[in-house]
């Protein structure tokens, strides 16, 4: 059968249509110590992104509501200093904080003491967050409790009909034995990054262009496996690939292996994804596998379908299992015949996939928020790294 290839892909120097309008402030330096200007100067250059430099609280008023980030010099915080109270503002200490650091963070309403040189990563981590405007996209893990249900097909159309409704949405291949999921699209051999590549990176990974980095179709980008060189994530490299991804796009589907969900990993799978998308097969063995996966409880949220078994009758094997089931992912037998030709799962827009995956991405966009939002507006849910790690501040305010 003839397959073909790359048909609808973007060349990947085209750029994407912007999210939403970015804020047009940038990072705001309270300070006059040309040892920390440098210093900051430099992990802002590192995270793309410059600064904007006042010499103390009084000059930063006029900037104080519309910078993105406002680091604040410890040194510059007096006694009679009062600003309006928002988010994203830091206090900026060397070495091991004082004991006069914490009602200093309280009175100016920071959020985190960030200890320098300790903090670097975090805040290079912070300040690129800041460079892209605070975008935060939802990202979605789907598996099956076993082999040969489906869990890529569903992946790739969930993906495919997020981009068809018009949202930006990068499709991830976390399954080092997948062979590259880009194969579902006969894009095998389009331009474009892989996961090797981006891991190989040195410093900082700004979101700036990422998607620019990826084979695309439409709206959709690709970071899929290597053929030559598969990657298994999530790991502590790629952690920050995913970081970067949820600041560039709508919504971030992976595409997960089961055993990811079980495998306590060096970076656990729930510190970057908000929801996980679970198929479970409708007979006694589909039961005990989703029983074992629940009680586990790999991620904070997760949705249940049903998949239909050959001569499992009904589903009422499952109807004891009080777990969220959303629906059920029904036979598509063309399915296979259009991934021979490389057409998209769902791509057409008809058929039960499509169905299915159009109110998944409704509910997803109407109940899920993006892992940070309810935890922390950090990119990382974790405090900078240093003495006592700001913790005492998030619990007195």
């Amino acid at each position: 059968m003839t397959r073909r290839r790359l048909e609808g892909w973007t060349p990947s120097a085209q750029p994407d249509a912007p999210l939403a309008p970015v804020p047009s402030g940038r990072p705001l330096l309270v300070s006059v110590d040309d040892g920390l200007l440098d210093d900051i100067a430099r992990l802002a250059a590192a995270a793309g992104t410059e600064l904007d430099v006042v010499p103390d609280l009084l000059a930063a008023e006029a900037a104080w509501r519309d910078a993105v980030l406002i680091l604040v010099d410890a040194r510059c915080v007096g006694p009679r200093v009062r600003l309006p109270r928002r988010f994203d503002v830091l206090l900026v200490t060397r070495g091991e904080p004082s004991a006069d650091v914490w009602p200093q963070a309280l009175q100016i309403g920071a959020e985190h003491v960030v200890s320098l040189p300790l903090a670097e990563p975090w805040l290079v981590e912070r300040l690129a967050a800041a460079a892209d405007g605070g975008h935060r996209g939802v990202v979605v893990a789907v598996t099956g409790v076993r082999g040969g249900l489906g869990a890529t097909t569903l992946a790739c159309g969930l993906a495919v009909t997020a981009a068809r409704l018009g949202f930006t949405c990068t499709l991830v291949d976390a399954d080092p034995s997948s062979g590259g999921i880009d194969m579902l699209f006969g894009g095998e051999e389009a331009r474009g990054a892989r996961w090797p590549d981006l891991l190989d990176a040195e410093g900082p990974i700004p979101s700036t262009g990422l998607r620019e980095m990826l084979p695309r179709w439409g709206r959709l980008a690709l970071l899929s496996q290597s053929r030559t060189a598969p990657v298994a994530v999530p790991t502590r490299g790629s952690a920050e690939v995913f970081r970067a991804l949820r600041r560039c796009n709508d919504l971030v589907v992976v595409d997960v292996p089961r055993t990811t969900f079980l495998e306590h990993q060096d970076i656990p799978l729930r510190a970057v994804v908000d929801l996980g998308v679970v198929l479970v097969s409708t007979d006694v063995r589909g039961a005990a596998l989703a029983r074992m996966l629940s009680a586990s409880a790999p991620l904070r949220r997760t949705w249940y379908l049903r998949r239909r078994s050959p001569g499992a009758g009904t589903a009422t094997t499952l109807d004891d299992l009080e777990l969220p089931w959303v629906g059920e992912l029904r036979s598509e037998p063309g399915l296979a015949r259009a991934a021979e030709r490389g057409e998209a799962p769902a791509g057409r827009g008809v058929g039960p996939l499509a169905r299915l995956c159009e109110r998944l991405v409704d509910r997803i966009v109407g109940e899920v928020t993006p892992l940070g939002d309810a935890i922390s507006r950090f990119p990382s849910a974790d405090p900078p790294p240093g003495p006592a790690a700001g913790d005492p501040v998030r619990r007195a305010m």
